[in-house]
This record gives C-alpha cells, structure tokens and sequence, in this order.
C-alpha cells in the first residue's frame, strides 16, 4: 500500500473544474453554501448562522482527515510488520 497518496488530497484539474481539499480559506464559500436554507434542506444539518460555524466545520473535515491518515498508516505497518 502507497501511504504518500494519503500525505494530501489529490488535485483533479479539467478544463472546466479544479477539485481539491477544503481550505480555512473556503470559509467564505462553505458558508455561502451553508448559510442558504435551500441547500440545506437537502442536508442533514440546520442552517448556519455564521462563518464561524463554517470555520468550525472545516476544522472538523480537517481533523477526521488526519484522524483516517494516522488510522491508515497504523493498519498498514500492523499487516506488514
């Protein structure tokens, strides 16, 4: 198993779309998405009320991220040691 794919989020360019990780700096738009009760509704979450709320969510992502990262490395050295 190839841990360096896990070291970040791939970037996925095309000519139309760039897909990467969620940044602290997407606060603005994960609350522009987030904050509209239209989205929502779609959503199992209330709607937010702040970027803060926003800023507090990408935290989260970014700690289940390096939560799954460090959980991966272990299974892995367990299966090959």
């Amino acid at each position: 198993m190839n841990l360096d794919a896990l070291a970040s989020f791939p970037v996925i360019r095309t000519e139309r779309l760039v897909l990467r990780a969620l940044d602290p700096a997407d606060a603005d738009a994960v609350f522009a998405i987030f904050g509209d009760d239209d989205v929502t509704r779609f959503y199992d979450r209330t709607t937010m009320k702040s970027r803060d709320e926003a800023i507090e969510l990408l935290a989260l992502l970014e700690s289940a991220t390096q939560s799954e990262r460090e959980s991966a490395g272990r299974s892995h050295e367990k299966w090959t040691a």
